[in-house]
């Protein structure tokens, strides 16, 4: 189960996903929740040593880091992808009109298990250029469910 909403638009809600997957990396966990078609939403925890660890909130308060991890402590990234309506069957068409980075947010960890995972987050999303100005950035907030999922140990 997915719920994603950005800037007051529902992005996803209880689409049914095909298949999750837990990422390992030293520095990076990711977990990526995907529908048979490839729409997905992935949560990429980082920090140092992350892979070690089994970090219960995650805040993300650096506008403008939006890849590797913060050397202040942990953070999250989140990336999305939702077909657009006027596709054609089959076609890989993601809708870009909504801001990808975030600039300020929350993850907190519900469950995680060796079978699966809970994780509800918020804050705020912007352009990557956006950085400095707040004003233009938009809420975003969401919960991602995951009964089973594969490891992959990198």
């Amino acid at each position: 189960m997915v719920y994603f909403e950005v800037g007051g638009q529902i992005v996803f809600d209880s689409v049914a996903m095909a298949n999750s997957t837990l990422t390992v990396y030293p520095n990076q966990l990711i977990f990526s929740v995907m529908d048979g078609e490839g729409q997905h939403v992935s949560l990429t925890f980082a920090g140092k040593d992350i892979s070690q660890r089994k970090p219960e909130v995650l805040s993300f308060d650096e506008p403008g880091l939006f890849h590797g991890y913060s050397e202040s402590g942990d953070v999250f990234f989140i990336s999305y992808g939702k077909f657009v309506g006027d596709r054609e069957p089959g076609q890989i068409k993601y809708d870009t009109s909504l801001p990808q980075n975030i600039m300020e947010g929350k993850l907190r960890v519900i469950s995680w298990t060796k079978e699966g995972f809970v994780f509800e987050f918020e804050g705020k999303l912007g352009e990557g250029d956006a950085a400095g100005n707040p004003e233009s950035w938009v809420p975003f907030s969401g919960r991602v469910e995951s009964g089973k999922y594969q490891k992959f140990e990198m």
